[in-house]
C-alpha cells in the first residue's frame, strides 16, 4: 500500500491496527480485557486506547495520559542505564550492517541515554520523547537535540532521517499507525527503521497466558507478532529486511510466575548479577544463540524495514 494511502480511523475501542471492532478475550488484569483483533490478530487492552488523548488538535492520540518520566528518579534511571547500554551498543552496531551513519531518531528516547550511545558510536542523533522533564535532560544534561512530545509533532521535514529506531516504544502507542505514516514521512528513501518490542505471539505470552509480565507493565497498549508488525510496515511502504525473535535485553524473568526453565532462561537471570557485568555483553550473545529464533517464540521481537525495499 502507497505510504500516503487514507487509513481507517479507529473508534474509541477499536482496534488501533486495522480498526476493527471484534475480538476474542485473552483475559484481564488491572488494564481491563485484553482483546484478539478477529480480523488482524493484534492483542491490545480497549481501555488504554480509549484513555489516550490527543496532545495537540490534529494530533492522533498516542500516549495514555499523565506522561511522566517513565523509569522513576535519578537512582532508578542510573541502574537502567547501566543494565541497557551494553544491549544499546549492540543494536547500533548491528543496525550498522544495514545504514552507515548519517542522521537518526531516536523515538521515546527518555532521558536519551541511548541517543547519546547513537551520537557515541558516529550518527547525527536526535530524539522524541513525550515527558517533558526527561527531554529537558537529554537537552541540558548530555547536550542532545530532544523535542518534547511525539514524532507526529516534532516537525521534522520528510526525508530528513537516515535511521529510526523504535525500542520498547511500540507496546506503548495507541495509535500505532498515525506513529507509522510520521516514520515513514520522515525516513530518506532507502531509510532503514529498526523496531525491538515484546513479541505478542512468544512462547512466554502462550505459556504465562495474562501473568506474562509484558501484559502487565505500565502503559503497555498493544503487542505485536511478527505478522502484525509486517502489516503495520507494508502499509506504509516500509518492506521488512530482516524479523527476528530473542529472549533479549536484561529485563528478563518473572519472579511471580513459575516458568520452564531453559539455559537462555537461567543466563538471563544471570546478566541481572552486578558481579557478572563485565560478562554481560558475552552472556547475551550466548542468549542469542540458544533463543528460540527460528521458531519466531522469542518473548522479543527485533526488527529491520527499508523504505522502499524487499524482505529477503
Amino acid at each position: 500500500m502507497d505510504a500516503a494511502a487514507p487509513q481507517a480511523t479507529p473508534g474509541p475501542s477499536a482496534c488501533p491496527l486495522c480498526a476493527g471492532r471484534d475480538g476474542d478475550m485473552i483475559g484481564a488484569s488491572a488494564n481491563g480485557a485484553l482483546l484478539r483483533c478477529a480480523g488482524c490478530t493484534l492483542a491490545y487492552y480497549p481501555a488504554l486506547v480509549s484513555q489516550a488523548r490527543p496532545l495537540r488538535q490534529g494530533v492522533a492520540a498516542q500516549v495514555v495520559p499523565p506522561v511522566e518520566p517513565y523509569y522513576g528518579d535519578d537512582e532508578a534511571y542510573e541502574g537502567y542505564r547501566c543494565r541497557k547500554e551494553p544491549e544499546w551498543e549492540d543494536l547500533f552496531r548491528r543496525l550498522r550492517r544495514y545504514v552507515r551513519g548519517g542522521r537518526l531518531l531516536d523515538v521515546g528516547c527518555a532521558r536519551g541515554y541511548s541517543t547519546a550511545v547513537a551520537r557515541r558510536l558516529g550518527f547525527d542523533a536526535y530524539g522524541v520523547e513525550p515527558s517533558a522533564a526527561d527531554a529537558c535532560y537529554a537537552r541540558e544534561r548530555l547536550g542532545l537535540d530532544v523535542r518534547v512530545g511525539t514524532v507526529e509533532q516534532a516537525g521534522f521535514a520528510a526525508g530528513f532521517f537516515d535511521a529510526v529506531v523504535m525500542w520498547s516504544v511500540l507496546e506503548h502507542l495507541t495509535a500505532p499507525v498515525a506513529t507509522m505514516a510520521e516514520v515513514a514521512r520522515v525516513l530518506r528513501p532507502g531509510g532503514v527503521l529498526n523496531i525491538f518490542t515484546p513479541n505478542g505471539e512468544s512462547r512466554a505470552a502462550r505459556e504465562q497466558g495474562m501473568q506474562w509480565a509484558q501484559y502487565k507493565r505500565p502503559g503497555h497498549v498493544a503487542f505485536f507478532s511478527p505478522a502484525t508488525v509486517r502489516r503495520l510496515l507494508r502499509e506504509h511502504g516500509l518492506e521488512p529486511l530482516e524479523v527476528y525473535t530473542t529472549l533479549g535485553g536484561v529485563e528478563q524473568g518473572n519472579r511471580s510466575v513459575k516458568v520452564r526453565c531453559s539455559p537462555a532462561r537461567l543466563l538471563c537471570s544471570a546478566v541481572m548479577r552486578p558481579s557478572l557485568a563485565p560478562m554481560r555483553r558475552k552472556i547475551r550473545q550466548m542468549i542469542a544463540a540458544l533463543a528460540p529464533r527460528a521458531a519466531g517464540a522469542g518473548e522479543y521481537m527485533g526488527v529491520y524495514a527499508r523504505k522502499g525495499a524487499r524482505e529477503r
